[in-house]
């Protein structure tokens, strides 16, 4: 890689296809491309105050004045902040829209605001990196940790904008704001914890590169669960016809024998595995 296009590229490509991987989640009713694009804009744009606001706090909390204040820096002031700026995206632009109609919604609209956001700073640090080598492997490591760690954090303060409009429960959003802030925080001041403590130690790094996969991990564990509930509440889902649940009942009267038969076979299954 040896041109401002190709860096450039690695820099947007996770956002992108994290962009498409969401829009096809919604397998009810798809958000359209133009109105996840618009809120992509804004949590592009809400990058700004948030920038804003670490520089201004980070010389009473900057990771120089040592591991207690690095960490609360990332707790207190980077995890809120931008985490917050993912939910402006969405709460002024998409919330009160005609668009925003199933829960699912606030998860695609959600990753959407938080990819804006991450596709500013990615190609920040992809361009900071000093030689085309540094590059690549900055938009490598960023393209499989951190952009899809904030498209999952958006997820989740998505997930949350939805209940909260359609359940009627607002401060439902404070939740999701704050799960996301704490993981948020969890991986910056891991990130940095490891690189304070481990210098240029190769096993340091190999072990911090670890934790954080397993954060981004837990955090798309939460996602899909998330999705799962989400797509169960779409008022576009299709309900089985009254004959298919007649059928599916009368499909269930097996014989007794049979039943007695199968339980037995699962209760011996069960138990030669307990035993092993």
């Amino acid at each position: 890689m040896g041109s401002w296009p190709e860096a450039l590229l690695i820099a947007v490509a996770p956002s992108i296809f994290l962009l498409w991987f969401f829009h096809h989640k919604d397998r009810y009713k798809n958000e359209p491309v133009w109105f996840m694009v618009k809120v992509f804009i804004l949590g592009a744009v809400f990058i700004v105050p948030a920038v804003i606001v670490e520089f201004a706090t980070y010389p009473a909390l900057q990771p120089d004045n040592g591991l207690l204040a690095s960490t609360l820096f990332f707790f207190i002031i980077v995890g809120p902040v931008e985490e917050f700026g993912k939910f402006g995206a969405v709460r002024l632009h998409a919330y009160n829209s005609a668009q925003f109609n199933e829960p699912m919604d606030g998860i695609v609209l959600g990753v959407s605001g938080a990819l804006g956001f991450a596709t500013v700073e990615n190609i920040v640090d992809v361009f900071s990196a000093p030689t085309p080598e540094a590059q690549l492997i900055t938009g490598i490591v960023r393209a499989f940790l951190s952009v899809p760690g904030h498209a999952f954090w958006g997820a989740i303060i998505g997930f949350y904008l939805g209940q909260a409009k359609f359940l009627k429960r607002p401060r439902l959003v404070f939740v999701g704001v704050g799960i996301a802030a704490l993981l948020h925080g969890t991986f910056d001041a891991t990130s940095s914890v490891v690189d304070m403590v481990g210098g240029e130690s190769a096993a340091a790094a190999l072990f911090g590169l670890l934790v954080l996969v397993g954060i981004v991990w837990v955090t798309y564990w939460i996602v899909k669960r998330e999705i799962s509930e989400a797509e169960d509440e779409s008022p576009f889902r299709r309900k089985p016809s009254p004959s298919r649940r007649r059928r599916g009942r009368r499909s269930l009267a097996v014989k007794p024998s049979r039943v007695r038969v199968g339980a037995g076979c699962v209760a011996c299954l069960s138990l030669h595995t307990l035993s092993s």
